[in-house]
């Protein structure tokens, strides 16, 4: 081991290093070697315990530093050469070394008490009275633990009474003494490794809880083979100073991050040139701070502005210590303006007065003043130029301002003359309460949007006009209304034109068909909330309109219906509301509460207008009017209910005869809903094969043989059973549907009857099937006709079809031709029902008819009713004239067979011979008469 132990120890510290497992000494300094009056190189291998005087407790105090796993302090007696005792304290603390365990022992000489005095010299005692004496904190302490030597300006310093007291609490790790105790970990390693400090500045935790800051300067002893012995050094607090330098620091941070980083420029100015800005003054202009620092602020403002800088630079030069504000426009390095705002102050910077200040980029700001300004012109304009009228008020109504467009609508020749005749605008509503509501809403809302009132122009007159208004704050005006006017008199007469076309019969000035309908959802409405039912409907149809309108002419028509509508509008008035319904068809809604009495009444009162004739062109017209009435009931809530209760009570009225009135009961729903299940289910009744054809045979009276047939319809109902075409065909002819079954029976009955020749091998029988006016009038009749013909490969010849008079309402000329058309296929045609009704024998004149029918109600009492049977001779004469065939149906009685044999009637059909038989059964009749029949040859 190095004797640079000895060299690198104070004198007042003694030690030496022994090894752990024998206690002798590997290292030893020249005090101790001194105080033990022994040469160095003589103790080094000796036994340090047979040194100490305390020879009973010399295997005690070793074995407890064998065992101790921290630093142990004791008090041992040493024996000098000289036979004296040396009172020191010890302190032991197991460390490895060059790869051996050993013991470092420090050892102190106590003077008070020794047995001896140590050795000692002036240099010494000088040395220890400067370290006792000290201001500063000094101390020793080991590398791998706590101090082992303090003054008492460290124990001060560390709030400790004492030295000794210090030493206790410190003894075993020296840097928990600092504040972060990791901290002092990192020092000292850094001690290790440098072998000094000086000046670092720590915090240190003291006994009483307080942290320091203090300024540390060390070294790091080593021997003279440079392992580490120890620690020394000294401790001065600074912990004020260290407060004032942070405080300072802060204070100086805080100063450049707000320079730094405000957005505002930041400059100082002296002599004209800048030495100072902050990055957003550079940043501002374009340029890097120090690209700034040292130029000529009067580089960077534009030429409009030089003048009025000058004069402030001078006027701060000359002394003038005012705060200056301004604005100026400085130049952008790319050459843009930038317009900004100033506030500069006075300040002395080295002896001479500066300006110091901040500068704000205002150029968007000064371009929306601009624009602001430039707005408030265009404003102007607009105001006197727009095509809407436009003006502003106080909030009582008193005109500020309006434009000449204002003036115009209002009938002003001018805007002068308005501004003196009109001084509230209140003046102008042709309602003046209506303003207090506008006004409120205005207050409430802050605006009222496209309120539609009437004003008063100059001359009296009032228009439609569609008003916005708006509440406007105006710091200097105070509440002002600002309004635009805009004249929409056409529009609103337009509008209330659609609504009266909506609303009204454009040919008699009635509430139309939707208006009445409208009318009537409200009088329902009313009646269900109060759960009354005293409120009826009237529905009249016309009778005979359609033989008047097809006689006159349209024309004529229209005027009857406007003559019909004021006659009942007189007749009504007060009483009830009238409406034409839909072509010949009114209806009547009563105003008041009402009992059928009341409304039976009425209907006789409507009955009564049609008494007296109608003058149109000059034409005594006769009209009337069937009516189906509905009184009200619990049941109904929708008009259609309603509506369609009456028309089946007026289809009802006009059964019982023209001019009737009929009131709906249940009856009639009950037959109505019959009547709407029908045709709901007739055109799935084709699909399904529900309907079938019965023959009824035409006979020859004077023998009975059978002739031909005609196929008679017949609807086998799933429900009701087999139905007759006097239930159902009218319902068919209601919905146009007659059209599709008849072109079904033609087709039908054609393929039946050619079935029968084929199977019976003779010449088909004449087949007669009846056809409705309207698939005549539709012109595909022959193209139908030659079609079914084809399909059932039956010859033209076999075939007649029966129409009815009826059929010449269109006009002679055009009937004529299609019934030509038929011809043309090559078969027979029929006049059905002759001798009653719509008659015309001029008609039959020039027509195609191969034969006529006579009418079952002229036969049917021909036996007894002379006049019938005078009819039927003239009628068979007339036929036999013509060259036509007659037949004659509803034959059931020998007597009326007699009377037409004498009238010369040969061909006929009724019950008498046989009623219309199914298919099969037609056929097995026929068949069985055929093979009667004697055979030729």
């Amino acid at each position: 081991m190095s004797s640079n132990l000895s060299e690198a120890h104070p004198r007042l510290e003694g030690s030496v290093i022994l090894d752990l497992a024998d206690a002798r000494i590997v290292d030893v300094n020249a005090i101790v070697a001194e105080w033990l009056a022994r040469e160095r190189e003589i103790l080094l291998g000796q036994v340090m315990t047979e040194f100490w005087s305390d020879h009973d407790s010399r295997v005690a105090l070793w074995n407890a530093a064998l065992l101790a796993d921290r630093e142990i302090s004791t008090e041992v007696g040493l024996l000098t050469a000289n036979g004296s005792v040396l009172r020191v304290g010890m302190r032991c603390e197991r460390q490895r070394r060059e790869g051996r365990d050993v013991v470092n022992c420090m050892l102190t000489p106590i003077l008070s008490g020794a047995s001896a005095e140590p050795p000692s010299d002036v240099q010494g005692a000088t040395y220890r009275s400067m370290y006792v004496e000290a201001t500063e904190g000094m101390y020793r302490s080991l590398p791998a633990g706590g101090f082992i030597d303090v003054n008492p300006a460290m124990a001060r310093l560390f709030a400790a009474d004492s030295p000794e007291q210090m030493l206790k609490v410190f003894s075993r790790d020296a840097s928990v003494v600092y504040a972060d105790p990791e901290e002092g970990r990192l020092l000292r390693d850094s001690l290790s490794t440098t072998g000094s400090l000086t000046g670092a500045r720590i915090r240190i935790r003291a006994l009483d809880g307080n942290v320091r800051m203090v300024s540390e300067n060390a070294r790091a002893v080593r021997d003279a083979g440079g392992a580490l012995l120890f620690f020394e050094g000294s401790m001065t607090e600074i912990s004020e100073h260290a407060a004032t330098e942070t405080a300072l620091r802060e204070s100086e941070a805080l100063y450049r991050s707000l320079v730094d980083y405000c957005r505002d420029g930041v400059f100082l100015i002296q002599d004209g040139r800048l030495l100072f800005v902050n990055p957003a003054l550079g940043e501002m202009l374009g340029y890097a701070p120090e690209e700034l620092v040292g130029r000529a602020y009067m580089d960077l403002v534009a030429e409009t502005d030089k003048a009025s800088q000058t004069e402030r630079r001078q006027s701060r030069e000359d002394g003038s210590t005012e705060v200056q504000r301004y604005q100026i426009a400085l130049r952008h390095v790319s050459g843009r303006t930038v317009v900004c705002q100033v506030v500069a102050d006075a300040v002395f910077h080295q002896g001479a007065i500066a300006s110091a200040g901040v500068i704000r980029d205002i150029t968007d700001e000064h371009q929306q003043q601009l624009a602001l300004r430039l707005a408030e012109r265009r404003y102007r304009e607009l105001f006197e130029q727009s095509p809407v009228g436009l003006y502003r008020s106080d909030e009582s109504g008193v005109i500020v301002q309006f434009n000449a467009r204002m003036a115009q609508i209002l009938g002003y020749p001018d805007k002068a003359t308005a501004r003196a005749e009109i001084h509230n605008i209140i003046d102008l509503y042709a309602r003046p309460e209506e303003r207090l509501g506008i006004v409120n809403a205005v207050r409430q809302r802050g605006a009222v949007i496209d309120e539609v009132l009437s004003l008063r122009r100059r001359d009296g007159g009032l228009i439609w006009a569609n008003l916005n208004i708006q509440r406007i704050e105006d710091a200097d005006a105070g509440v002002q209304m600002a309004g635009s006017v805009q004249d929409i008199t056409p529009q609103i007469e337009a509008e209330q034109k659609l609504i009266e076309l909506a609303t009204r019969d454009p040919l008699t000035g009635l509430p139309n068909r939707r208006q009445f309908e409208q009318q009537l959802a409200t009088r329902l409405a009313q009646a269900t909330a109060n759960g009354a039912t005293d409120y009826a409907i009237l529905f009249l149809d016309l009778d005979g309109f359609k033989w008047i309108n097809d006689g006159l002419g349209h024309g004529a028509g229209d005027r009857l219906l406007a003559a019909i509508a004021a006659r009942l509008s007189q007749c009504l008035a007060g009483r009830a509301s009238l409406a034409r319904y839909g072509g010949d068809e009114f209806t009547v809604l009563p105003l008041h509460a009402t009992h059928r009495a009341h409304v039976e009444a009425l209907a006789d009162d409507i009955s009564a207008a049609f008494e007296q004739p109608f003058d149109i062109d000059d034409q005594v017209v006769y009209s009337g009017a069937s009516i189906g009435i509905v009184l009200g009931h619990p049941d109904y809530r929708f008009p259609e209910q309603m509506l369609r209760d009456a028309d089946t009570a007026m289809y009802r009225a006009k059964l019982a005869g023209k001019g009737k009135h009929v009131v709906f009961d249940e009856a009639m729903h009950a037959e109505a809903r019959q009547r709407f299940d029908l045709q709901s289910a007739m055109r799935a009744a084709l699909e399904r094969n529900e309907f079938c054809i019965h023959y009824q045979p035409v006979v020859d009276l004077r023998d009975g043989r059978w002739l031909g047939c005609e196929a008679l319809l017949r609807w086998q109902h799933p429900q009701r059973g087999l139905l007759l075409p006097g239930e159902f065909l009218q319902i068919a002819e209601d919905t146009g549907f007659i059209t599709v079954l008849d072109t079904w029976v033609l087709s039908q009955a054609l393929v039946e009857v050619a079935g029968w020749a084929h199977r019976s091998g003779a010449p088909p029988p004449m087949l007669n099937v009846n056809v409705d006016d309207r698939q005549l009038a539709s012109g595909r009749l022959p193209g139908q006709v030659k079609q079914a013909l084809a399909a059932s490969g039956l010859p033209a010849g076999c075939l007649r079809l029966e129409v009815t008079k009826t059929i010449f309402r269109d006009g002679t000329e055009a009937t004529n031709q299609r019934l030509h058309a038929l011809k043309l296929v090559g078969i027979g045609l029929v006049v059905d029902d002759f001798g009653t009704g719509y008659s015309s024998l001029d008609s039959f004149a020039s027509s195609p008819f191969d034969a006529m029918k006579v009418d079952r109600s002229l036969v049917k009492d021909i036996d007894c009713n002379p006049r019938h049977r005078a009819i039927v001779n003239t009628i068979a004469r007339f036929a036999e004239e013509l060259g036509m065939e007659l037949t004659v149906e509803g034959v059931e009685r020998e007597s009326q067979r007699a009377h037409l044999l004498a009238a010369g009637c040969v061909l006929a059909q009724g019950f008498l011979y046989a009623k219309a038989l199914p298919a099969e059964a037609f056929f097995l009749r026929w068949q069985a008469q055929i093979a009667a029949r004697p055979q030729a040859g």
